[in-house]
């Protein structure tokens, strides 16, 4: 449809702030095209990616979009990128709740907390 393909337009746009791909990525969510949503954010995280916020958002994203992997990978990105910090708000983000009951899941979130000297 027109929509989709204005989106994805914009989203091919290389000299758009990374902060646009954000506010696109709403419209689409006003619009329910998660699809969307998902590919906004990962444009976004292209360019800004130590946001572990985004990184959870796309995992919520793509968990309701039953991608369960891409989902799982989204999640360790914000781990690696904020440590405890995404931790405590995977655990309590109901939006990432289909995901509670896999093993791979849970590991992530169990993982001791490394330190760099």
């Amino acid at each position: 449809d027109a929509f989709e393909k204005h989106i994805r337009t914009m989203l091919k746009d290389n000299d758009l702030p990374p902060s646009a791909y954000l506010q696109i990525g709403e419209m689409c969510v006003d619009s329910h095209r998660l699809d969307l949503v998902a590919m906004a954010l990962e444009r976004y995280l292209e360019r800004e990616p130590n946001n572990e916020d985004v990184w959870i958002d796309l995992a919520a994203t793509l968990t309701s979009l039953n991608q369960p992997d891409e989902a799982l990978h989204a999640v360790g990105r914000a781990i690696d990128v904020a440590g405890e910090k995404a931790v405590e708000t995977i655990r309590t983000d109901a939006r990432l709740n289909p995901m509670r009951h896999r093993t791979d899941f849970q590991a992530l979130l169990i993982q001791p907390t490394q330190t760099h000297d």
